[in-house]
């Protein structure tokens, strides 16, 4: 391995844990927009932001929607801008829509399009950004783009591991690459399994554990569906899984009218569960998805059986 000064490390292994940096779309002025990455992008997006002032947000996944959302609740007026409507595919349909469709209603101004270009304004109309969509101009003194996240590798990597279609190194339960002594963690690396990077915060602490488990010469450690939480506008969001992995989606309490949850099953066993402001069920679903155990459909539903007692069954 050659380190920054050109000089040659012996090594046996190599651990790649270079992270990622924020993608950035083929966009015409987008050296304009901001990104959110580091303490110092979120305090210098902070002094920018309260009454009076202009958000534009480019992409609605977890980052942008919890922006848009704290944004608003600080006096922003915020346009939150993205063709499609996010985490379809792991909350489901309907949670997706019902989810994104609150930030219409916290007065949001929600646009269903890609960007076209970013260019400063012309002088004298008291804005600093101009941020083009189909048949419109949105105004705005900031913009942040959050677009998603492009992993980070050393330039030169000889011979080079096997990569997913994010450009992440493809990586076995261990954490091991295609290439003998040369392992990946965190943002930089994409399991096999899910052909992906997993981009959360719990999926890099298990990734560390993992490979120090095959550098030791251990097993790897049990790892269950993947989880992560997000709030915004008031709302706590917990996920287990994908829904697109179920077979069967079973609404526990009412859809809409939180608390509620939704668990998706496959041959009748939890695979995947989504909560709003009811963590207790999703921390429930990560003991049933552990145990395989066959599930009732009717039990999961009904939010008066605890899911607990569907453990002992």
């Amino acid at each position: 391995m050659d380190d920054a000064d050109g000089r040659r490390q012996p090594a046996d292994t190599v651990v790649l844990a270079t992270g990622g940096t924020p993608a950035l779309p083929p966009v015409p002025g987008v050296e304009h927009a901001r990104t959110l990455r580091t303490r110092a992008d979120a305090d210098r997006l902070r002094a920018d932001l309260g009454p009076g002032r202009r958000l534009v947000v480019v992409g609605a996944g977890l980052v942008g929607s919890e922006v848009a959302a704290t944004a608003t609740r600080l006096g922003t007026a915020v346009t939150l801008v993205d063709p499609v409507v996010p985490l379809v595919d792991v909350l489901g349909w309907d949670l997706a829509v019902w989810l994104h469709l609150r930030h219409r209603e916290r007065g949001v101004t929600m646009v269903a399009d890609l960007v076209r270009s970013i260019t400063p304004a012309a002088s004298g109309t008291g804005t600093s950004l101009a941020v083009e969509v189909e048949g419109a101009v949105l105004p705005a003194d900031v913009v942040l783009v959050a677009t998603g996240l492009a992993p980070v590798l050393p330039a030169h990597l000889d011979p080079a591991p096997e990569l997913a279609p994010d450009g992440a190194v493809l990586v076995d339960e261990l954490g091991r690459t295609s290439v003998p002594g040369l392992l990946a963690v965190g943002d930089c690396s994409a399991p096999r399994a899910l052909g992906r990077s997993a981009g959360h915060w719990e999926a890099a602490r298990l990734d560390g554990e993992a490979a120090a488990a095959g550098l030791l010469g251990g097993s790897p450690p049990a790892r269950g569906p993947s989880w992560f939480w997000s709030d915004r506008h008031g709302h706590h969001l917990e996920v287990l899984g994908t829904m697109a992995d179920a077979e069967q989606q079973v609404v526990r309490g009412t859809l809409g009218e939180p608390p509620f949850a939704v668990l998706g099953l496959r041959g009748g066993r939890l695979v995947a569960a989504a909560s709003v402001d009811d963590p207790a069920t999703v921390k429930a679903a990560r003991r049933l998805a552990g145990r395989g155990v066959e599930l009732d459909a009717a039990a999961l539903a009904d939010p008066s059986v605890p899911l607990r007692s569907l453990l002992r069954r």
